[in-house]
C-alpha cells in the first residue's frame, strides 16, 4: 500500500473542541449538500460534460506505454506551417481529501479539524484549471490529457503512475510519443507547452523531448520537486524526474508564471531551477495564488507571456 502524504493538511486555531466540533459538522453537512446537487458525479463524467458543453472532441492516441485522449475545439482553424499550437497540460489529481477529524496538540495547545490525504482512485482532474485556460485560449490549441486520466485504464495504470511516479520517464516518453503522433497526423511543426502546476514540471520535461516545441509556459509549477517535497513536508517523488536535477538547458524560451501568495508551491522552491535553466524567465503576478486568479484573466496573460517570447528571443539574435 502506498504511503500518504502528512496527515494534518491544515490545523485551525481552535481553543474550544466544541468551536471545532462546529466546524467538522459544517465540513459534513456541505458535502452531503453537494452530493444532492450532483457535485459527487465521478471526476471522468464532470470532465465530460465540460467537455461536450464547450463543443470540445476527444481524440485517442496511443502514446509509448498509456494511451492519452487529444481534446481539440471543432472549430479551431487548421495550423499553417507559420502557425504554433498550444499543448496545454493539466496539473496533479493524485491525492484526495479523505474525512475531516478533530485534533487536538497537547504540546501547543492548538486544535481543530484536519483532513487525511489518501491516493485518488480516479486521477482525472477535479478542478481541470489547465482545460480551462484552453477554453479561453483563442489561438489553436490541444489538451493532452495525463495517464490513466478521464476514463482511460491502460494495463501499466496503477496509482504509483499517478502518485510517486508522476513525472518519472515511463509518463514523459509516453505523453511525448503521443503528442508527436498527432502533431504528425496534424501536419503541425510547431509547438508551445503551456503546464500548470504538476503539469508546468512535465512540460519542461516533455520540451527536451519534443522537437517541436518552440517554448514552454509554466505556471504555478513545482520545478524542483525535491526542494517543493522537503518544504511541503510531503512524501519524497523518488520515482520521478525532478526538473532541477535531471533537465540539460532547454534551447527554447522558457516563461514562468509565479502567484506571488501561492503557498502550495512557494517560490522559493524553484531558486534551484532557475540556477540550472538561466535561461528561463520569470514573471510574478502580485495578489495570485495557486488557483487564483490565472483563470479570470488568462487571455491578457498569455497575451504578455507570447510577447515575452519576442523579446527573449530578440535578445539572442
Amino acid at each position: 500500500m502506498l504511503a500518504t502524504q502528512p496527515r494534518i493538511a491544515t490545523v485551525l486555531n481552535h481553543s474550544r473542541r466544541t468551536s471545532s466540533s462546529i466546524s467538522g459538522i459544517y465540513v459534513t453537512t456541505v458535502f452531503l449538500v453537494a452530493c444532492m446537487v450532483g457535485a459527487c458525479s465521478s471526476p471522468q463524467t464532470l470532465f465530460a460534460r465540460r467537455a461536450a458543453a464547450a463543443g470540445i472532441t476527444a481524440t485517442p492516441v496511443q502514446g509509448t506505454n498509456f494511451t492519452h485522449l487529444v481534446y481539440q475545439r471543432a472549430d479551431d482553424k487548421q495550423p499553417t506551417s507559420a502557425d504554433f499550437v498550444l499543448v496545454f497540460i493539466e496539473g496533479d489529481s493524485a491525492w484526495v481529501n479523505d474525512k475531516p477529524i478533530y485534533v487536538y496538540d497537547g504540546d501547543t495547545r492548538n486544535a481543530g479539524i484536519v483532513y487525511t490525504k489518501r491516493p485518488a482512485q480516479d486521477p482525472t482532474p477535479r478542478h481541470p484549471l489547465a482545460f480551462n485556460l484552453m477554453l479561453k485560449t483563442s489561438q489553436p490549441a490541444w489538451y493532452v490529457t495525463r495517464p490513466c486520466s478521464n476514463g482511460l485504464r491502460d494495463a501499466a495504470c496503477s496509482e504509483r503512475v499517478w502518485t510517486y511516479a508522476r513525472y518519472s520517464s515511463q509518463v514523459v516518453e509516453s505523453m511525448a510519443t503521443a503528442i508527436t503522433q498527432y502533431a504528425n497526423t496534424q501536419a503541425v511543426q510547431r509547438l508551445v507547452l503551456v503546464g500548470y502546476s504538476g503539469g508546468g514540471t512535465l512540460a519542461v520535461l516533455l520540451a527536451a523531448r519534443l522537437p517541436q516545441t518552440i517554448g514552454v509556459i509554466s505556471i504555478a509549477a513545482n520545478l524542483d520537486t525535491q526542494a517543493w517535497t522537503t518544504t511541503m513536508h510531503f512524501d519524497p517523488l523518488l520515482d520521478s524526474l525532478n526538473p532541477a536535477v535531471d533537465l540539460s538547458i532547454l534551447s527554447i524560451s522558457h516563461i514562468t508564471l509565479v502567484g506571488d501568495e501561492d503557498v502550495q508551491v512557494p517560490f522559493s522552491t524553484v531558486a534551484r531551477f532557475l540556477v540550472t535553466q538561466p535561461q528561463t524567465v520569470v514573471t510574478h503576478y502580485a495578489g495570485y495564488d495557486h488557483v487564483c486568479c490565472w483563470e479570470e484573466n488568462w487571455p491578457g496573460i498569455l497575451a504578455a507571456a507570447l510577447a515575452q517570447f519576442s523579446v527573449v528571443d530578440a535578445r539572442r539574435e
